[in-house]
């Protein structure tokens, strides 16, 4: 389980994202070029739409004759309470796979960007090679994760259906499926497509349709622009926001985290990844700043100039570095546009 946990603990080493996508109105799949301000070509020619799909057993059901009773007992109406129980409480495999498939989902968003409601993510092509290296690694290891849980699967149920075994009464031998119907609800895909590009349009309409159609997916597209630009920017607040709060010189002089038996302050407990969290977002933003924002170019050579080569270990033993550092990280967050942050 050695390479499941380091890939574990990469997937949750980068700046937490929401797990819901930024809600964007997505873009008809036929759409033209000419965005006001904005390089249409150098978007579709730059990125392109990613999707993972997983699908899981959950190893969970609910009990009605428990939710009956309950619901009796309190002297509740009919569906007033619902019993859900685990059908296999102990079977620490089927947890690994369960924490693997969120670690999974949410380094996907991490990787990518928000486009519409159904799934899809703006992934940058520079970024490709490191997202399908990653989606490789990914699916061999879920793949490791579900033969696991199939073998295993039939003894967990053995055990459950023991006399006194974890699920007591609850137990009912017609809550479990076969080894082979379980191991079939797990599955993983990743799919990528092109952006739409202008000659998708196949409609029979008139020219002044034909117009208002592509005026509307122009619009779209740029509100495409700038929910990727925001996104981008409140990525970046969040590490930046730590890296402030954890270089203070209060967390190094025994005013916070307090001092050791031998009079000297605890060392701050920041991790290896405050300088690398913020350096991810940058270079997304490098190769994902499609309206040429000079706010966001401006950002982008401040941090590389200021950040490039700063370790964790040089932050906790030197502090100019730590002065330096926050400084710069302060004047970037108040470079920041107001986003409701």
């Amino acid at each position: 389980m050695g390479k499941l946990n380091d890939l574990l603990q990469q997937q949750g080493s980068e700046v937490a994202t929401p797990e819901t996508p930024t809600s964007t109105e997505q873009p008809s799949q036929s759409c033209t070029s000419g965005i006001p301000q904005v390089n249409v070509p150098d978007i579709r020619t730059s990125a392109v739409l990613a999707t993972l799909t997983i699908t899981e057993w959950s190893g969970v059901k609910k009990d009605r004759k428990a939710s009956d009773d309950v619901t009796m007992r309190h002297g509740a109406v009919s569906n007033a309470a619902k019993v859900n129980k685990e059908l296999l409480p102990n079977f620490r495999e089927l947890k690994d796979i369960h924490n693997f498939v969120a670690a999974a989902r949410k380094r996907h968003i991490q990787l990518t960007m928000p486009w519409g409601e159904r799934g899809q993510r703006l992934l940058p092509t520079a970024m490709l090679p490191e997202y399908k290296a990653w989606a490789t690694e990914t699916e061999e290891l879920f793949h490791e994760l579900r033969t696991a849980v199939g073998s295993k699967y039939e003894w967990e149920v053995r055990k459950v259906s023991a006399a006194g075994s974890e699920l007591g009464t609850l137990y009912d031998a017609d809550d479990y499926d076969s080894r082979a119907v379980v191991e079939g609800k797990f599955s993983i895909t990743f799919d990528y497509n092109p952006i739409p590009a202008a000659d998708d349009f196949r409609v029979d309409v008139g020219k002044d349709a034909l117009e208002e159609l592509q005026a509307s997916c122009d619009a779209a597209y740029a509100r495409v622009i700038e929910d990727t630009t925001a996104d981008l920017w409140k990525r970046l607040h969040e590490p930046l926001q730590n890296m402030v709060t954890q270089l203070q010189e209060a967390n190094f002089d025994g005013s916070i985290r307090g001092f050791k038996k031998n009079g000297e302050p605890k060392e701050a407990g920041f991790k290896e990844t405050l300088v690398p969290n913020v350096m991810h977002i940058v270079r997304m933003m490098e190769v994902a700043n499609w309206s040429d924002n000079p706010v966001m170019d401006e950002t982008i050579r401040k941090l590389k100039s200021d950040l490039t080569g700063i370790t964790s270990g040089m932050l906790k033993s030197n502090t100019t570095a730590r002065e330096k550092v926050r400084a710069t990280a302060e004047k970037v967050l108040q470079s920041i546009p107001s986003l409701d942050i």
